[in-house]
């Protein structure tokens, strides 16, 4: 197989949830040129959020004539309590049909460890990675935020 490189970046806010469980809002972007028609990128990860490893469940990026070759996944929340979070990037048919033969880039998975706590603060974090190599480099930034009063 041809190398295909790709740049992916993840963003991490830390948010405290309502429940008093505190949740990261986790974002990808994937820079790739290498669709064809009818394609997608998805991120397929370790948890039921990213699909536990399954195509079918992975989060979806998009991109348009004006931002290609940039893709980009919607929000998913995850709970505070996630402790590293495993994940490859994917090529798949945009409209889910024959996920056996989409195409996973090699080598080992790809690890992420979340915030361990928020501390109240808004917590960003980037991760940026090449398609078929381990590295991941992250870029973490936090901001205080604005707590809501507890209800009497």
């Amino acid at each position: 197989k041809p190398h295909i490189p790709f740049l992916s970046e993840l963003a991490f806010v830390c948010l405290p949830g309502a429940m008093a469980e505190a949740l990261v809002a986790l974002k990808f972007h994937v820079e790739c040129s290498k669709t064809k028609t009818g394609d997608a990128v998805f991120i397929c990860g370790s948890l039921p959020e990213l699909g536990a490893w399954k195509v079918i469940g992975a989060v979806p990026c998009t991109t348009t004539p004006m931002t290609f070759p940039m893709w980009a996944s919607e929000t998913v929340l995850m709970p505070l309590t996630t402790e590293k979070v495993e994940f490859k990037v994917v090529i798949a048919k945009a409209d889910g049909s024959s996920p056996d033969r989409a195409s996973w880039e090699g080598g080992a998975n790809r690890a992420l460890h979340m915030p361990k706590k928020c501390d109240g603060k808004q917590v960003q974090m980037t991760a940026s990675c090449v398609w078929g190599e381990p590295e991941v480099t992250y870029r973490t930034k936090t901001a205080g935020v604005s707590a809501a009063p507890a209800a009497p």
